[in-house]
């Protein structure tokens, strides 16, 4: 078994024949510890309108900042969970993929 990352599915662990061939793949779910914040609401992207989400952890203070930045970077995905000191360094890997529609909500 390898632990590869995909694009898609994240973290997977991959089990491959002798010759390197693909045979099977587990997806690895990790039990994060913490504190959690939730920044939700519907965002303008490229012309459409549709709902997006951050979920953040980590300390308090990490995650106050986080929600702050989050407010002015929508999400480029539909859906990201991000440690909140990660997203604080760099804000532009996983948002600024359009504008809020209204106030984002927030949820502890």
């Amino acid at each position: 078994m390898v632990l590869e990352i995909w694009k898609r599915r994240g973290q997977v662990e991959v089990s491959r024949d002798r010759r390197g061939r693909f045979v099977s793949w587990h997806r690895i779910i990790r039990e994060v510890v913490g504190k959690r914040v939730a920044v939700y609401g519907r965002a303008r992207v490229k012309g459409r309108v549709s709902s997006r989400r951050y979920e953040f952890y980590g300390r308090g203070r990490d995650l106050y900042h986080a929600v702050v930045l989050a407010i002015d970077y929508p999400p480029k995905q539909r859906f990201v969970t991000v440690s909140a000191k990660e997203f604080i360094s760099n804000p532009f890997k996983y948002g600024g993929g359009g504008h809020w529609v209204a106030e984002p909500e927030v949820e502890s």
